[in-house]
């Protein structure tokens, strides 16, 4: 994956691939859908399979749901003649699918908790911004699994308003550190858990995937290099990098897998006026089909 690829990785949305499976057929019949019309919006065969829920596997279903990018999504709105509005799925709405919860309906697999102290956990400094350089966002928490899987990502989101910033993978120094890390192979960033480094790769998903039991206890340090992302989204104010310090919600996101389904689990936090510090705001689960 290119480096400009993962760095638009915290521009992702969830789609409803029936809904955009039913424009596109109907974009189809009226004679909409072109290659000269894919080709100057920029779309490509297989950006259009994956958020119509198809791919190119044998044997593979039709999915529900898909992560993407949000910048492919609005072209594939504007392929069909639709709204984007009508084929994205709103965060707060990323419930339980079918498959069901890992460990019920209303519960989380993982306590998150921000580790008390550490200083990382703090409120952005508004003397640490410069729109040029991005700014870093830091977070320490205590986990605790509450069923026996195995992760394949863990991740520090930043968002406001149902925007997200453009973010460096994590363990960056810097938001222009691009590609691998410096004397690895493949590796672009990295996760501190128990004080051990654990690579990802350019999807930001670990090159090994962690197994966890039931009980374990853990201590997770991470941190994302953000900018802002312009005025791509039609909002001005998600250009300047201080629309992102001033109201953020910090969100701890892991993707695991237990008894043969595959789960997202998204922690979203919010800052205490008084005290400056984090606290637990609410949880978004979902069988994850990305």
């Amino acid at each position: 994956m290119s480096s400009a690829t993962a760095k638009n990785r915290d521009g992702d949305t969830w789609v409803d691939c029936k809904a955009a499976q039913r424009a596109y057929e109907a974009a189809r019949a009226q004679g909409w859908i072109t290659d000269a019309r894919k080709n100057k919006l920029g779309l490509s065969s297989g950006q259009i399979a994956r958020i119509r829920g198809r791919d190119y596997k044998k044997g593979k279903q039709p999915k529900d749901r898909a992560r993407v990018f949000r910048s492919n999504l609005e072209k594939f709105a504007v392929l069909c003649n639709v709204d984007v509005s009508s084929l994205a799925i709103p965060p707060g709405d990323i419930a339980l699918t079918s498959q069901g919860a890992a460990s019920g309906a209303n519960d989380a697999a993982f306590t998150v908790v921000p580790s008390p102290g550490t200083g990382a956990n703090w409120k952005p400094d508004p003397s640490d911004v410069d729109e040029a350089k991005g700014y870093q966002f830091m977070g320490q928490f205590e986990i605790e699994a509450g069923i026996d899987c195995d992760v394949r990502n863990i991740s520090l989101h930043v968002m406001r308003n149902d925007h997200f910033p453009i973010c460096a993978a994590p363990g960056k120094q810097s938001y222009h550190e691009f590609g691998s890390l410096p004397g690895t192979d493949g590796k672009t960033g990295f996760v501190t858990i128990d004080g051990e480094k654990h690579y990802v790769d350019a999807n930001y998903n670990f090159v090994k995937l962690l197994r966890y039991k039931a009980g374990q206890k853990l201590i997770i340090s991470i941190r994302r290099w953000c900018r802002a992302v312009g005025l791509s989204r039609g909002d001005p104010e998600t250009g300047s990098l201080w629309y992102w310090l001033d109201e953020p919600t910090p969100i701890f996101h892991l993707e695991y897998s237990h008894d043969g389904s595959d789960y997202v689990e998204q922690h979203h936090f919010s800052y205490d006026s008084a005290m400056m510090r984090l606290k637990w705001k609410g949880l978004i689960r979902g069988a994850r089909s990305a």
